[in-house]
């Protein structure tokens, strides 16, 4: 079975490049939420959601976003 020699660097850069995804994921959350974002009948969420539905596309759950933007 042939091994490419970068196969270890690659597979140690894939899991630094995963745990800044996750660091800047969790990062992003704390600024939403700091920034009124998360507060579910905040203005900023209403807009937020109907900017989302006015641009949205085929794989963005529109009906639940409608139901929920309803419910707001």
């Amino acid at each position: 079975m042939w091994i490419n020699h970068q196969q270890p660097f690659i597979y140690a850069k894939m899991i630094r490049y995963s745990k800044i995804a996750k660091s800047n994921r969790i990062m992003t959350e704390d600024c939403l939420r700091e920034s009124g974002y998360m507060l579910p009948q905040s203005d900023q969420v209403r807009s937020l959601i109907a900017s989302l539905l006015e641009n949205a596309d085929e794989d963005f759950p529109r009906e639940e976003a409608e139901k929920l933007l309803d419910k707001l």
